[in-house]
């Protein structure tokens, strides 16, 4: 290696400063230099100070690219109800203890999808509601979010369906559960997968013994010892005690022969001393024995538990038995007061019932679900004691809590079937009747009880009526009419709007005849215009 500074050859810094002045040269001359470079490699051997400076100057002329990131949003997610019924464990053990199936039920979807082969987009599954779909199996409903992204193709029900599908054994098993390999839905898509078998299999067979139909029967009594709060307490053990009474009872009857089986429902809260509760019995129809009917099943549960009075170690109200909708009350004398007047003779017709439905906003879901045994009994006590304190209370029977599912986060409906007595002396309470008794007492809508209700949630069937915005004007109208009244002012008569009111009593007085179905007949217009003088004109509102 040649020593800088000898005559004749270039030391390091010049070299360097020579770089140095090419860095303000345009990119065409950096490239030049570069190729120069290997000229000079023998200046820079052996010295480091050279090789670093060398270095650095190629840094020095490589240009600068700056990336500018562009901001990450998130995206939006697709949902999909994912349903499916689980068959094993069987719906009383589902029940039992709800709230760690639940979240059981949620992990196994969250880990199912986020170990496929679509993870990426995958958000997280949620449970949403469940429901009995006959003694032993249970409806299962989930709500599943995927993220869409620009970059990966939309994920659809169908792609959802088929990882579920592949991931669960062809629908057999999530994880503990086993699975009705039939019920599989992605909102409403579906693929049978009993289409498939060969119908030619059936015809090389001899005819099969085939397992009876059965016919299930809604039992359903009341409960007045233990009281409600130790049957709450120890909810398991009464569900798995009351079924066993029932099964034994059934087992041991006459009817014996074609009896199933007995498994617990529900349960519900009549007052803080008794409990209403349901269970659903099972008989089988064969053809070389009389069919069980609702009749002689109510009268073999009534002989078994000495004229319904016990059963086992509880004790019940004994004119509180039903079968489906089929009663016999055994205080036949016992009468309604105000009705007494009536000289036909008081006759009881099927019950009408309705699926009354609102939606709960406080307390919150979640709490909800913390002890969502206990707080469904809650709910049943108040509508319940919401109609036996109004105005239909003589035809009113109960209400039962039937379904909670979550609306949001908040947010959950519910959903209760309340059963009116047919009585062919009183008008049958219709369910626009019903709605207003409902929207009265809880205040429009707002209360029941302890819960806070979203005032434009109530359904009664298929019976919805919202507050009209020409009706907001008319009240606001007569606030503004009110206040000017009060202050000494007239109130404007120009482009005023009669308000109509609909009032609804009962007469016990009059009796209900054909006539009074017909506005033009003279025995209708002389009772409404009684009846409206009598209310009305003698009033101070008149």
């Amino acid at each position: 290696m040649n020593q800088a500074g000898q005559p004749g050859e270039k030391s390091v810094v010049d070299v360097s400063e020579q770089f140095a002045t090419l860095n303000n040269l345009s990119n065409s001359w950096i490239i030049s230099v570069v190729l120069d470079v290997s000229r000079t490699i023998d200046l820079f051997a052996g010295s480091s100070s050279g090789i670093t400076c060398l270095f650095t100057l190629f840094a020095a002329l490589m240009p600068v690219v700056t990336t500018t990131q562009t901001p990450t949003e998130e995206p939006n997610l697709t949902n999909y109800n994912v349903t499916f019924i689980v068959i094993m464990p069987a719906f009383p053990e589902f029940q039992s203890i709800i709230l760690n199936h639940t979240s059981l039920i949620t992990n196994e979807l969250n880990d199912l999808f986020k170990k496929s082969s679509i993870n990426v987009t995958f958000s997280s599954c949620i449970f949403h509601s469940f429901s009995m779909v006959n003694t032993n199996s249970t409806t299962v409903t989930a709500i599943c979010s995927f993220k869409n992204y620009s970059t990966i193709p939309e994920i659809g029900r169908v792609l959802v369906y088929h990882v579920f599908e592949n991931k669960t054994r062809d629908i057999s098993n999530l994880g503990p559960y086993i699975l009705d390999d039939d019920s599989l839905y992605v909102n409403d898509y579906h693929e049978s997968s009993r289409t498939t078998t060969p119908m030619s299999v059936v015809t090389l067979t001899p005819t099969p013994t085939e397992e009876p139909n059965l016919t299930d029967y809604n039992v359903t009594f009341i409960i007045n010892s233990p009281a409600f709060q130790e049957i709450v307490s120890n909810s398991s053990n009464h569900t798995r005690m009351i079924a066993n009474e029932l099964n034994d009872l059934f087992q041991k009857s006459s009817i014996n022969a074609t009896f199933s089986s007995c498994i617990f429902h529900s349960s519900s809260m009549v007052n803080t001393n008794s409990s209403t509760v349901t269970a659903v019995c099972s008989f089988k129809n064969e053809s070389t024995i009389q069919q069980v009917d609702r009749v002689l099943v109510y009268h073999v549960f009534e002989n078994n538990t000495n004229d319904i009075s016990n059963l086992g170690p509880y004790t019940l109200d004994n004119d509180s038995l039903y079968l489906n909708d089929f009663h016999e009350s055994p205080h036949v004398s016992t009468a309604i007061p105000a009705l007494t007047v009536t000289p036909t003779p008081r006759r009881k017709g099927t019950p009408i019932d309705y699926n009354v439905t609102f939606i709960i906003t406080s307390p919150r879901f979640q709490e909800i679900q913390l002890n969502s045994f206990f707080q469904t009994m809650k709910i049943g006590k108040e509508l319940n004691d919401l109609f036996k304190g109004s105005s239909i209370k003589a035809t009113f029977s109960r209400c039962l809590v039937k379904s909670l599912s979550v609306v949001n986060g908040d947010s959950y409906t519910v959903t209760a079937i309340c059963s009116f007595k047919n009585y062919s002396t009183i008008p049958a309470v219709d369910r626009v009747f019903m709605y207003d008794v409902f929207e009265n007492k809880t205040k429009d809508i707002s209360n029941l009880g302890p819960y806070r209700l979203a005032n434009n949630s109530l359904y009664v069937n298929d019976y919805h009526k919202t507050e009209p915005m020409i009706a907001r004007g008319m009240w606001k109208q007569q606030q503004v009419d009110v206040e000017l009244a009060s202050l000494g002012a007239d109130a404007p008569n120009e482009n005023q709007v009669s308000s109509g009111f609909n009032v609804t009593f009962i007469i016990i007085s009059l009796p209900y005849l054909q006539a009074l179905h017909d506005n033009t007949s003279r025995l209708y217009q002389s009772a409404s215009t009684i009846i409206t003088h009598q209310v009305y004109h003698q009033s101070e509102i008149s």
